[in-house]
C-alpha cells in the first residue's frame, strides 16, 4: 500500500481498522508521513485499538501530533483520546509538557485558538490520568487580562474547574486577576461568583450564609456588566438578590423585579445546552436543563409567598442553587462525576440542606391537602431532623420545648429514617451511566406531538427522579433501608404489596426535592378516567399519572405489556404520556439487571387512535440477592437452550431414522426368507 492509497482509506472511514490500512506494520511505516495530516486523529485511534502491541507507537505518534499538528481540532481530539486511554503517569506528563509548552505561543489568532485547546488538553490529562495539577495551574496563571478574549474565557473556565481539586487559592487568584478584563472577564467573574456560592452553602449558620451570598451576587453583577447576554449570571444574580430582599422584608415590587429577571433568564437557559465554549467532554451533564427548570419553579414559589414571608420559604431557592452549583461542573467525564458528587456531598451536609428538609416537612405537614396519617408521618420525621441537627457538644431540646424528653434516647428508627431521607434528598447530577439512560428515554419521547413545553419539562423532571429512585433501589443495603423500602428484600414469608412501592415513591417524591411542590404530589386520586390513579402529580396545566404494579410470574418486557393498556387508559383528556412502575418479584431474584435494562419506553396505539400513547416503564427489582449469593449464570442461556433443544431434536430424528431403517431391513429379510421357502 502506497501513501496515496493509505490516505484514501483514511478519508473514506471515520474509524478505519488496522486491517483496512494494511496491518500494524504498514501503519507504523506510514504514520510518520501523517503527523501533520487532517486525519492524524484517526491513526491515533487505530494504534490505540490495536492494544499493547502498539502502545509505544501509539504514545509516540500521539505526542508528535500534539507537538506538530497545525489543526486545533486535531490536537483537541488527540488530547482527549490520550486522557481516555489507560496510559502511564509518566507518558501523561510527557504529553502535558508538550501541550503546555505549545500553549505559550500566542502571537496570532490561530496560535491563540491552539493555545486554548492545548490548555484544555493539559487540564484533561491532569484530571483523568494524573498528570501534574500544579503545572497546569501555573500555566493558567500565565494568561493575563488583555490577552486573547478566547484564551481568557477558556482559561477562566479551566481555573474554575481546577479550584475544585483542593479549593485552590492559586486558581482563585488567577480568576480574580482575569475578572479585571473589561472585554472578556465575565467567565472569571462568574466562576468567582460560583465559588462564593459554594462557600455560602457550606456555611454553618445563616449570618455567614448571607454574607457569602452578598459577595456572590456582586461577582454575578460584574459578569453581567461585562457581558449583558450572560444568562447564567443574570439568573443567579436575580435569584440571590430576590432571595436576600425577600428575607429583608423589602418592598414587593423590588423583589418581584429581580424574580422576573431570574425566571426569564432561567427559562431562556432551559432551551439549549451550551457546547460552543469547549469540546464535548467539557460541558455540564444533560440534566442541567431540568435543573434550570427547577430553579424557575422555586422562584415562582418565592413569588407566591410574598404575603407570608419566612426564611423557610426562601430555602427551596437555595436548594436549587445548590443543585445548580454541582450540576454546572462542566466536565462530562468520570472525574467530573466525582467532582459533582464531592460538591453534592459537601453541600448536603451543611446548614441549608438540613433547613431545606425541614422546610419541605413543614410544608407537607401544614398543607390542607395532607391527610392525617401523612401529617403525623411528616411531623415524626421533622422531629428526627431536629434531633439529628443538634450540634456536637449540645443537648437535644427538651420535651417542653417541642423536642425529646430529658434523659431519653432519640427513636432509633426515626434517626435511621432521617439519615436515609437526607441521603435521598441530595439531588446529585446524573452520572455518565444515568445520563445515557436519560438521553435514551428522552430521545424516544421527543418525537411525540405532546412532548413539548411544560409537559416535556415535567416529564424530564420525573424521569430524572425515577432514574435516581431506581439507582437507589439497585444500591441500597438492607441494613439502612426503612420500612417503605422493604419490598426490595425478601425478609418475610409474604410477597410485598404494591402499597410498599407506592409509599416509597410517594415519600421519596416529597423528600427528594424533585422540583414538584409537596401539595401537587397525590396518591390514590379518584375520578380519573373513571378510575383511581396510584400516584398523580397535579401541575398547573396537566396531570402526570403513574400506574404501579407488582409482577410475580413474568416480569420480562413482553410479560409487562399486559399492564400498558391500564397505564395508557388514564390518558383521555390530557397529554398522551404516562408512567408504569413495576416491582419485579420474579425475573431478577437470582440475577439482577442493570439500570439501563430496567427502563424503556413503550407505545400503545390501535387503528382508531390518531397518535400513539407513550408509556415510560421502570422495572424495580424486588427481593434482590446480595452479590455474595449470586451464582454466575450461563453466558448465553437462550443460545444454550436452543442448542440443547436442537440436540434433542437431532437425537429424536436420528433415532426415528434408525428405527425406520431397521424396520425396512427386517421386512426385507422376512420377505427374502418367505421367497426361499
Amino acid at each position: 500500500m502506497n501513501v496515496a492509497q493509505f490516505e484514501a482509506t483514511l478519508s473514506r472511514s471515520v474509524s478505519p481498522s488496522s486491517e483496512e490500512l494494511g496491518g500494524l506494520s504498514v501503519v507504523r511505516k506510514m504514520s510518520a508521513s501523517f503527523v501533520e495530516s487532517v486525519y492524524a486523529d484517526r491513526i491515533v485511534q487505530v494504534l490505540s485499538d490495536i492494544g499493547s502491541d502498539a502502545y509505544q507507537d501509539y504514545v509516540c505518534f500521539a505526542v508528535d501530533v500534539l507537538r506538530q499538528s497545525p489543526y486545533p481540532s486535531i490536537v483537541a481530539a488527540v488530547g482527549q483520546k490520550l486522557a481516555d486511554s489507560g496510559m502511564s503517569r509518566r507518558d501523561a506528563m510527557t504529553a502535558q509538557d508538550v501541550l503546555l509548552l505549545r500553549a505559550r505561543q500566542t502571537a496570532t489568532p490561530l496560535e491563540n485558538e491552539m493555545a486554548s485547546e492545548c490548555m484544555a488538553g493539559a487540564f484533561l490529562l491532569a484530571s483523568e490520568v494524573q498528570a501534574s495539577k500544579p503545572a497546569l495551574i501555573a500555566a493558567l496563571d500565565r494568561v493575563e487580562p488583555g490577552d486573547s478574549a478566547l484564551l481568557v474565557r477558556r482559561v477562566a473556565l479551566l481555573a474554575g474547574l481546577a479550584w475544585f481539586w483542593s479549593r485552590s487559592e492559586d486558581a482563585e487568584t488567577t480568576l480574580r486577576r482575569l475578572a479585571e478584563d473589561d472585554n472578556a472577564g465575565e467567565q472569571a467573574a462568574f466562576e468567582l461568583g460560583m465559588i462564593q456560592v459554594d462557600y455560602a452553602l457550606s456555611s454553618p449558620d445563616k449570618e455567614s450564609l448571607f454574607a457569602r451570598l452578598e459577595d456572590a451576587a456582586g461577582w454575578f453583577e460584574s459578569a453581567e456588566r461585562i457581558d449583558p447576554d450572560m444568562l447564567e449570571a443574570t439568573a443567579f444574580r436575580g435569584a440571590l438578590r430576590a432571595l436576600m430582599l425577600f428575607c429583608d422584608d423589602a418592598p414587593v415590587a423590588e423583589v418581584e423585579k429581580h424574580l422576573k429577571q431570574a425566571c426569564e433568564a432561567s427559562n431562556e437557559r432551559i432551551q439549549y445546552l451550551d457546547t460552543s465554549s469547549m469540546r464535548k467532554w467539557l460541558r455540564p451533564r444533560l440534566d442541567i436543563e431540568t435543573t434550570w427548570y427547577r430553579l424557575s419553579c422555586a422562584l415562582q414559589g418565592l413569588s407566591a409567598s410574598m404575603s407570608a414571608r419566612s426564611w423557610l420559604h426562601a430555602v427551596p431557592v437555595l436548594q436549587q442553587i445548590a443543585t445548580l452549583r454541582s450540576t454546572l461542573v462542566s466536565l462530562a467525564t468520570e472525574s467530573g462525576d466525582i467532582l459533582r458528587e464531592t460538591v453534592t456531598r459537601r453541600l448536603a451536609s451543611g446548614f441549608v440542606a438540613q433547613e431545606g428538609l425541614r422546610a419541605h416537612l413543614e410544608e407537607w405537614a401544614g398543607h390542607p391537602d395532607t391527610d392525617y396519617g401523612y401529617r403525623e408521618h411528616a411531623l415524626s420525621m421533622l422531629k428526627a431532623v431536629e434531633i439529628v441537627g443538634v450540634e456536637p457538644g449540645k443537648v437535644a431540646p427538651l420535651a417542653s420545648e417541642g423536642g425529646t424528653a430529658s434523659g431519653t434516647r432519640p427513636d432509633t428508627e426515626l434517626l435511621e429514617q432521617n439519615a436515609l431521607l437526607l441521603d435521598m434528598g441530595m439531588v446529585a447530577p446524573l452520572n455518565a451511566t444515568q445520563e445515557k439512560s436519560y438521553w435514551r428515554l428522552i430521545s424516544e419521547l421527543e418525537r411525540h406531538s405532546d412532548f413539548h413545553g411544560s409537559v416535556a419539562a415535567d416529564v424530564k423532571l420525573f424521569i430524572i427522579f425515577l432514574i435516581r429512585f431506581l439507582s437507589y433501589c439497585l444500591n441500597v443495603n438492607y441494613d439502612i433501608s426503612n420500612l417503605s423500602f422493604s419490598f426490595l428484600f425478601h425478609d418475610s414469608n409474604e410477597f410485598p404489596l404494591e402499597k410498599r412501592l407506592q409509599a416509597a415513591m410517594f415519600e421519596s417524591l416529597h423528600m427528594a426535592f424533585s422540583g414538584f411542590k409537596s401539595h401537587q404530589i397525590l396518591r390514590e386520586v379518584p375520578d380519573f378516567a373513571k378510575g383511581r390513579t396510584d400516584i398523580a402529580i397535579v401541575r398547573e396545566d396537566w396531570t402526570l399519572v403513574t400506574e404501579l404494579k407488582r409482577e410475580m410470574s413474568d416480569a420480562t418486557r413482553g410479560g409487562l405489556k399486559k399492564y400498558l393498556g391500564q397505564a395508557a387508559a388514564y390518558l383521555l383528556t390530557g397529554p398522551r404520556i404516562s408512567f408504569l412502575v413495576v416491582v419485579d418479584l420474579c425475573l431478577q431474584k437470582k440475577w439482577p439487571l442493570t439500570l439501563a435494562d430496567n427502563c424503556w419506553v413503550e407505545s400503545v396505539q390501535t387503528k382508531d387512535d390518531s397518535a400513539p400513547r407513550k408509556v415510560v416503564v421502570f422495572r424495580i427489582p424486588g427481593m434482590l440477592p446480595v452479590p455474595s449469593d449470586v451464582v454466575t449464570p450461563p453466558s448465553n442461556s437462550t443460545q444454550e437452550a436452543e442448542d440443547a433443544l436442537s440436540k434433542r431434536g437431532t437425537k429424536k430424528t436420528t433415532d426415528a431414522a434408525t428405527t425406520a431403517r431397521e424396520r425396512t431391513h427386517r421386512k426385507k429379510r422376512a420377505t427374502g426368507a418367505s421367497e426361499t421357502s
